[in-house]
């Protein structure tokens, strides 16, 4: 939680020890880290306070005043005087001890089902990569992979192809399946049981929800 969010819902925030999650800091920071993270939270409060909120307030204003806005109490007061509670996209497992307020909760993981069986399909790749293991590929649902244009594709397709491990790759086009482009250790799809699979592959890099399959991370 950021130190101008903190201030909105009431809750406790020390920059001396409590680092804000952009910057590359532990709750151990030395002097001139201190500095820079009060340097963030004081911009960022400033910032919320000084120019967001009255930029806010003025288009609430203009947009709801069939409503009664003009009426209204200061945006930045209705925030933090209805502040009945907050959830927190984060984990107290992968955080130092932060002191929270009886309104804020951490949530994070709270959407990560017990794995599933794989389709035999998928099931089938993973079982045949050995000890080398497999790769899951995803952009996510924002960004669409047709949007890499061909020459970042072709890099991908023959980054991939030099690996040893097997590749599932979340692709949206399924025309680069039927390509003489696509690597014998690549299976494309447009959508795979995220979950279900890294609950399966017992090792992969840089995947934070594989705590609670209790799986070790590289």
């Amino acid at each position: 939680m950021t130190a101008n969010i903190a201030y909105m819902v009431g809750n406790p925030y020390n920059p001396g020890y409590m680092p804000d999650y952009k910057m590359p800091f532990t709750s151990n920071m030395n002097l001139w880290q201190r500095i820079q993270n009060t340097y963030v939270a004081l911009y960022l409060t400033l910032y919320q306070n000084l120019i967001y909120f009255p930029a806010q307030d003025k288009l609430l204003r203009k947009h709801f005043a069939p409503l009664g806005a003009a009426q209204w109490s200061y945006i930045g007061d209705i925030l933090r005087q209805r502040q009945a509670l907050t959830l927190v996209d984060t984990s107290h497992v992968l955080t130092d001890s932060i002191a929270h307020a009886p309104n804020v909760m951490d949530v994070g993981g709270l959407h990560i089902k017990p794995a599933q069986p794989l389709p035999k399909d998928i099931e089938d790749f993973i079982s045949s990569s050995g000890e080398a293991g497999v790769i899951y590929f995803a952009m996510g649902s924002t960004i669409s992979t047709e949007n890499l244009g061909p020459a970042r594709i072709e890099t991908l397709c023959k980054l991939f192809g030099s690996l040893e491990q097997r590749v599932l790759w979340k692709f949206d086009s399924p025309e680069l399946e039927k390509s003489s482009k696509l690597p014998p250790n690549v299976k494309l799809s447009k959508w795979f049981p995220q979950n279900d699979i890294l609950g399966e592959c017992h090792e992969l890099g840089g995947w934070t929800q594989l705590y609670s399959f209790q799986f070790p991370m590289k």
